[in-house]
């Protein structure tokens, strides 16, 4: 057997496994720089799907920001509220909306605060509680609410598309 030959080889093997190893765990930890920023469509664990669009916008830092929801089937205004990150897959939120009526005067004031937790880069799960108050002029920070309840609801990342249909 040709020593050299052999070593040539095997350093060659080990170089290309070593080179694939790191490639690979680049790609793994890229995938899982995740966070919420971005555009996600969802609804309720039970229900259809697709029943609101977030955006999850940056704030002072990549740790934490503010949100807008569009969520018709919501009965009253759009949700607006803020994230904050605990960990690398968890987030903390909070969102309030108003209902109101014909005129447009606040009957009803909605807080829904929960946990996101990413399962992976495009797709969520959340568990949340939702507080009521009826009646205008009612304040969330100090009294208790009329009603809440909790579930679960699922999100996905919107994804950059070509379109599908011919022109």
């Amino acid at each position: 057997m040709n020593k050299p030959l052999f070593t040539k080889g095997f350093v060659l093997v080990a170089v290309a496994c070593a080179v694939l190893l790191f490639s690979g765990g680049q790609a793994m930890a890229a995938s899982k720089n995740c966070s919420l920023i971005g555009s996600w469509y969802g609804g309720f664990s039970d229900g259809p799907g697709n029943d609101w669009m977030l955006l999850f916008a940056r704030g002072s830092s990549a740790t934490s920001g503010s949100f807008y929801m569009e969520w018709p089937t919501s009965g009253g205004t759009h949700p607006v509220g803020v994230w904050e990150a605990v960990d690398t897959e968890h987030y903390k939120f909070t969102f309030t909306w108003y209902g109101l009526d014909a005129n447009g005067a606040v009957v009803w004031t909605a807080r829904c605060s929960g946990m996101a937790t990413l399962l992976d880069c495009d797709h969520s799960e959340e568990t949340w509680v939702t507080e009521l108050w009826v009646g205008p002029g009612r304040d969330m920070n100090t009294e208790p609410p009329d009603d809440c309840w909790h579930g679960a609801s699922a999100e996905r990342r919107m994804p950059v598309v070509q379109a599908t249909c011919e022109q």
